[in-house]
């Protein structure tokens, strides 16, 4: 699971936005103008048809604000 969803960045992070986009989620972020500090990805190919799952699993610049993205669009 991404933890950018409880992040108080979600709104306007760089990675969060590459994610969306991998996810072929149309990027809620418009404005990334933070570029967060080691953030670590994980990428899980799941069954044959190669369908990938990207996460965010680590990052220094991560700030716990659980729910954040419920409230954040």
């Amino acid at each position: 699971m991404c933890i950018c969803i409880n992040c108080r960045y979600v709104k306007k992070c760089s990675i969060y936005k590459l994610i969306e986009q991998q996810h072929s989620i149309v990027a809620h972020n418009k404005d990334c103008e933070f570029i967060p500090t080691q953030a670590i990805i994980t990428i899980n190919i799941l069954s044959k048809n190669a369908y990938r799952d990207w996460d965010v699993v680590e990052c220094l610049s991560f700030i716990e604000e659980p729910g954040k993205w419920l409230n954040s669009y």
